[in-house]
């Protein structure tokens, strides 16, 4: 999970506000090439109060793309990433027609019950 520290889009600065539906404050990405952010994105798949969508990087590394689903062959946007320092990314690409630059930093969160197993309890296997 990632905090968005910067968000520039189409060269503007959008200063991080609760009131602002649209910028983007965190993101996820899930081990299996899965993620969402927090944001009122309609161009990718909204449940729950966040966007959805599926990511694949390069061999190297150094290229990120996201699609609305892992079957899907056109990107919806493409980056450029960048890891400065540990915990930091940088995005910088196209999503549509706009262009970003997104600046992210790596939060301590823990979710337990993916760190663990989970077991159910039920009356049927007593």
């Amino acid at each position: 999970m990632y905090h968005v520290e910067l968000f520039v889009k189409n060269g503007d600065t959008i200063p991080e506000s609760l009131a602002d539906s649209l910028r983007w404050r965190d993101i996820i990405f899930d081990y299996n090439g899965s993620g969402s952010l927090s944001a009122q994105d309609s161009s990718l798949r909204m449940r729950y109060g966040r966007a959805y969508f599926s990511y694949l990087p390069d061999s190297l590394g150094t290229q990120l793309e996201w699609r609305l689903s892992s079957w899907d062959s056109l990107p919806v946007a493409t980056f450029k990433m960048d890891l400065p320092s540990e915990g930091k990314m940088i995005l910088t690409g196209a999503k549509k027609d706009d262009s970003l630059y997104v600046v992210l930093q790596k939060l301590k969160r823990h979710f337990p019950l993916t760190e663990r197993q989970f077991h159910w309890i039920s009356e049927a296997n007593r």
